[in-house]
C-alpha cells in the first residue's frame, strides 16, 4: 500500500495533511539557525549590519553630517572660550591675593615705622632725663634709678620691634650721620666724630633718623 509523503515546509500544503498529523510539528515553526529579521533566533537582532541604512525612528529629529559637524565645532569653541575665561579668572584672583598681601604688609610696616618714629622723641626725653639723673644721683638715688629703669624698658620695647641705635663713633658716614658742626680738635683726625648730639636709629636697613654729630675738621 502506498503512503502519503509529506510536502515540503515551503510548499503551499505544509500546514495540512498527513505531515501535521503524523509528526505533530508545525512545519512553519522557526528552526535553529534560520535567520528571521527581528525574530528571537536572529543573531544581533535589531542591530544594523555594516552597510545597512540606519532605520528612521518616528518622533526623532535627524540632522545631516554637515549640520552635526557645525554644531560640534560651535560647542567646542564655546567650551574653549569658557575654559580660557576660567583660567584668566583664576590668574586674576591669584594676582589679587598677592597684591592684597603686599598691601597689608606695606600698611603694617608703615604703621609700625610711624609709631616707632614717634617713640624716638620719648627716647630722647628719657636720655636727657637719665643724663640729668646721673648728676643728682647722690641726692635723689631712687629718682635716678627709676628714670634709668623706664629708659631701659622703652628701649627694650622698640628694639624688640627691630629698631636699632646707629653707632656714632669713629669715621663720619653721611649715610648714617648728619654733621651739625665741624670743629678743629687736637689729637683727632679730620672726619672723625667728636661728639653725638642726638642718637640716630634705623629699622632694618632703613634709616629712620640720622645721628646728629660734631665732626673734627
Amino acid at each position: 500500500m502506498s503512503q502519503d509523503r509529506p510536502h515540503s515546509r515551503s510548499g503551499p500544503g505544509a500546514t495540512t495533511g498527513a505531515w501535521a498529523g503524523a509528526s505533530g510539528l508545525d512545519p512553519n515553526a522557526p528552526v535553529a539557525g534560520d535567520v528571521h529579521p527581528g525574530g528571537p533566533l536572529a543573531p544581533d537582532a535589531g542591530v544594523p549590519l555594516p552597510g545597512d541604512a540606519i532605520p528612521v525612528q518616528p518622533g526623532v529629529e535627524y540632522v545631516d553630517k554637515a549640520d552635526h559637524d557645525r554644531v560640534v565645532e560651535q560647542l567646542t569653541s564655546e567650551r574653549d572660550e569658557m575654559r580660557d575665561g576660567l583660567q584668566r579668572m583664576a590668574a586674576d584672583y591669584e594676582n589679587f591675593k598677592r597684591r592684597a598681601a603686599q598691601q597689608r604688609q606695606q600698611a603694617s610696616a608703615a604703621a609700625e615705622t610711624q609709631l616707632l618714629g614717634e617713640l624716638l622723641v620719648v627716647i630722647d626725653d628719657m636720655e636727657r632725663a637719665a643724663a640729668h639723673a646721673d648728676q643728682v644721683v647722690e641726692s635723689h638715688p631712687k629718682v635716678a634709678e627709676g628714670v634709668r629703669m623706664v629708659q631701659g624698658r622703652i628701649e627694650g620695647i622698640v628694639t624688640g620691634h627691630g629698631l636699632e641705635r646707629i653707632e656714632a663713633a669713629g669715621t663720619f658716614d653721611p649715610a648714617l650721620h648728619e654733621a651739625m658742626m665741624v670743629q678743629p680738635t687736637d689729637g683727632v683726625a679730620e672726619g672723625q666724630i667728636v661728639q653725638v648730639l642726638q642718637s640716630g636709629w634705623k629699622l632694618g636697613d632703613r634709616v629712620l633718623r640720622h645721628a646728629r654729630v660734631i665732626v673734627a675738621g
